[in-house]
């Protein structure tokens, strides 16, 4: 049996098709209306994000200022805190080398003060008072009074006379005193002096110098310094400005002194030249008046020293000159004369011979 097919429901498939139809553009509307959701949700956020900016465009720059001040201040703070440091460290070391000087010259250490008081008695053969002296100086070892008292007072087997004696004696043979000087010095030398009466007069008897012996070297000392006369030397030897010893003492002095007093003129006379332009004749008068020379000495030594008489009248002629109203006549008698520079005629005639 055929069956017949019912033919296709145009109604319910363009009911069908108009219904997917609208699911679709609801669907499509959906997603545009989402798109458009989102999209303004970007723009929103985004315009959240600009306006964050703007807003924050002042807050920023106050805080990146304070965060420099901040920096700044902490760099202050450290320097300020390094000088404190620096200085606390100073006035540390200050404070600790004044503690160090006042407990030395608080005399809190009497043992040392007696270790060195014992020391200068007994090696050094000083006297009482110089050892007190020298243990409370400010140029020595800064004790006070009261422990520099403590110190010579408890010295043990000193002999202060002795101690004079051995001053006495080494200090001749170093500086060839005569008997005066060195009475003196063991009386008032700051140093190794300061001895008593009594003590000086002890040593004075007991000590075994030869002054005469001094004398010699004293002489030889001095003349060979000074390049003096034999008259200058005698005088230096016994005058009271000078070295004070006796008579007897210079004459035996003056006696051995194995001196050329010719030469000691010519060194005076080499002396005179380095700084003058004087003539032969001012040179001799000069080592006779005024050093005390002999004539022979005098005259050696003028005749001997390494200067052009020439020369120095024709520089003595050029100051004459210098006026420009001087003739070279009146330079030549000024050279030449006797109550003016004693220039031989000669070297006057070479001087303003050569003269411009």
């Amino acid at each position: 049996m055929a069956f017949n097919e019912e033919p296709p429901n145009n109604t319910n498939s363009s009911q069908e098709q108009s219904q997917e139809t609208n699911i679709h553009n609801q669907d499509k509307n959906e997603n545009v209306s989402n798109n458009e959701s989102t999209q303004n949700d970007n723009s929103n956020s985004s315009n959240k994000g600009k306006y964050w900016l703007i807003g924050c465009g002042a807050g920023c720059g106050c805080l990146v200022i304070l965060i420099i001040l901040v920096l700044a201040a902490c760099v202050i703070f450290m320097k300020v805190s390094d000088s404190i440091s620096s200085s606390d460290s100073e006035n540390a070391t200050h404070e600790s080398k004044q503690e160090g000087n006042s407990r030395k010259a608080g005399g809190n250490d009497k043992e040392e003060a007696l270790q060195r008081a014992e020391t200068y008695a007994k090696s050094m053969y000083m006297s009482k008072k110089g050892i007190y002296n020298q243990l409370t100086s400010s140029s020595g070892d800064k004790f006070n009074s009261s422990t520099a008292k403590y110190a010579v007072n408890h010295l043990k087997d000193v002999d202060y006379k002795e101690n004079a004696l051995k001053t006495a004696e080494e200090s001749s043979d170093n500086l060839h005193f005569s008997k005066k000087e060195l009475t003196d010095y063991l009386k008032n030398d700051e140093n190794s002096g300061q001895f008593t009466s009594e003590q000086v007069d002890y040593a004075m008897k007991h000590a075994k110098i030869d002054y005469k012996e001094n004398a010699l070297e004293t002489a030889k000392h001095i003349s060979d310094q000074s390049y003096s006369s034999k008259s200058q030397l005698e005088d230096e030897l016994t005058s009271k400005d000078g070295r004070q010893f006796t008579k007897d003492e210079a004459d035996y002095a003056m006696k051995h002194l194995k001196t050329d007093f010719k030469k000691n003129a010519l060194k005076n006379a080499q002396r005179y030249m380095q700084d003058s332009i004087e003539s032969k004749s001012e040179l001799y008068n000069k080592l006779v008046e005024y050093d005390d020379f002999t004539e022979d000495e005098a005259k050696y030594a003028a005749d001997n020293v390494k200067v052009d008489y020439k020369e120095n009248a024709l520089e003595r002629a050029k100051s004459l000159s210098k006026n420009g109203d001087t003739s070279k006549s009146d330079i030549k008698d000024m050279l030449s004369s006797k109550d003016g520079f004693k220039f031989t005629e000669e070297e006057a005639q070479y001087a303003v011979d050569h003269l411009k």
